[in-house]
């Protein structure tokens, strides 16, 4: 009898958590269709682009529907509602052939000079946000960037996050560190999403794969987080990190970094069994 009855409560379970997923999927689906049909009414109005993502992003920032579907959709990211608006706004633009990227400011400018030191490789390591707007203002400055990444559709984020030039890619995989001493060894910036997805498919894990490496062979390693601001505006923080034989104090160090903003809130924990 128990053992019956423990079998049908995770047949249960697994059903429940199949048509939570589908739920979500839905409610994503609603949330990205109300944005397309505002869009294209403002669109109507103007072909400022600028003008078009503004009257959108105030809208939509205020709006009780869109701030109601927001925890009901599917975010694998843990993105916060102001990231998930520009996100959406950002590949609704795009779509409509509304040429729109978003506007980064640095915050830490002395700090980002010294990362983009010519001859000088570094690590720069954040968390995934749809976006590749690290890889986007290093590349800007001149530097070369590499990246590690085992996202079929990357070029695309290039593209929705405004990168102009070329950027290295390496497959995330096994060999990938063996490459990454390559990209070094060429003074490349290395910029990579540290984080992974469980079971469930949200990013909640911290590999420690890169903070080890900078931690053996004594690369320099910086954080980065970004903040969208209220005029929908993205603040770029970058935090030097403390040379450090143990890596798991830079990662604790990272976890902290990147919930430090009063509406980041993401769950992250380290995974000592994910490696690249």
């Amino acid at each position: 009898m128990r053992v019956w009855l423990l079998k049908n409560i995770k047949r249960v379970l697994r059903k429940l958590k199949r048509e939570s997923h589908i739920v979500r999927k839905i409610f994503a689906f609603i949330l990205s269709l109300a944005i397309t049909i505002y869009l294209h009414q403002v669109k109507k109005k103007t072909d400022d682009s600028r003008h078009i993502f503004q009257e959108c992003w105030q809208f939509l920032l205020k709006d009780k529907f869109f701030i109601f579907l927001f925890p009901l959709v599917e975010n694998p990211f843990q993105l916060n509602y102001r990231e998930m608006i520009l996100l959406q706004l950002v590949k609704k633009m795009q779509h409509a052939g509304i040429p729109y990227f978003p506007k980064i400011m640095p915050v830490e400018l002395e700090l980002l000079h010294k990362l983009i030191q010519p001859a000088v490789s570094a690590l720069v390591v954040s968390v995934h946000n749809g976006l590749a707007l690290t890889t986007r203002v290093i590349s800007d400055l001149g530097r070369s960037v590499t990246t590690i990444s085992s996202d079929p559709y990357i070029t695309s984020t290039f593209i929705r996050s405004g990168i102009k030039c070329p950027i290295n890619v390496i497959k995330n995989d096994r060999y990938c560190l063996a490459f990454l001493r390559k990209a070094i060894s060429n003074a490349d910036v290395i910029c990579c999403d540290v984080d992974f997805y469980d079971s469930n498919g949200r990013y909640v894990y911290v590999s420690p794969a890169l903070f080890e490496y900078s931690a053996r062979f004594n690369i320099p390693l910086y954080f980065a987080k970004y903040e969208v601001m209220d005029d929908g505006c993205v603040s770029l923080s970058l935090k030097e990190s403390i040379p450090s034989v143990k890596a798991d104090n830079n990662i604790e160090s990272f976890i902290k970094f990147v919930n430090s903003s009063p509406d980041s809130t993401r769950e992250l924990s380290i995974n000592n069994f994910i490696r690249y």
